[in-house]
């Protein structure tokens, strides 16, 4: 996320992904407006853990925002999408293919969500609507840096912690929001119009 417009407009309003009900409320207002032909799923939520300790209250958090908030936004805007020919990208993470310690549970609903918006693409192909997802790794926002305790921990970021069985980042440097976002504008674009049911890596090469 590069930025948060708290205040409302005609345009631009909060949406709470967890209820449907809000979900389908913003779509009815998208609609008034002309219409959804570009959805982002790009609400997340973080509760690191060790499998064995991740609380059910952490997990239900994360799947109601992670997985069920995807769902709700295609359901929402599912026929807007298919009437507009349009294109969907979710915001993952590398976790989602790639095991983590002590991030199992936030990529086992990133994996689930990649796989929700492929199937969506895939069933409204024939509509010409697209579906791709953009996995970022460590990039620099408040819920990576309120993982960091001190300068050394960023540093681990970049070097890599072989006792966590983590890899660095070869280019050797945490991604920018922007990183992600220019990504994510190029997939919804006419640039990437033959481009569907792909997922894009934006992690500085940390999943070799």
């Amino acid at each position: 996320m590069i930025g948060l417009d708290v205040a409302e407009t005609e345009s631009s309003w909060a949406c709470d992904v967890t209820s449907l009900m809000e979900v389908r409320r913003a779509a009815e207002r998208v609609a008034g407006l002309g219409g959804c032909s570009a959805l982002v799923n790009v609400a997340g939520v973080l509760r690191p853990a060790p499998i064995a300790d991740v609380s059910p209250d952490d997990m239900r958090a994360m799947i109601d925002v992670n997985l069920l908030g995807v769902l709700h936004s295609m359901q929402a805007f599912a026929g807007q999408l298919v009437a507009s020919s349009g294109s969907v990208v979710t915001v993952a993470s590398n976790a989602a293919g790639t095991p983590r310690t002590a991030l199992g549970a936030y990529g086992a609903t990133k994996a689930a969500a990649t796989m929700l918006t492929k199937s969506f693409a895939l069933e409204n192909a024939a509509a010409g609507v697209r579906g791709n997802i953009v996995q970022p790794g460590s990039t620099r926002t408040p819920m990576l840096e309120g993982l960091w305790s001190s300068p050394d921990d960023e540093r681990a970021t970049l070097v890599g912690d072989l006792a966590a069985h983590r890899l660095g980042i070869p280019l050797g440097r945490v991604a920018e929001p922007a990183d992600v976002a220019a990504t994510v504008a190029f997939l919804l674009s006419d640039d990437a119009r033959h481009i569907t049911l792909q997922e894009i890596h934006v992690d500085g090469g940390a999943t070799l």
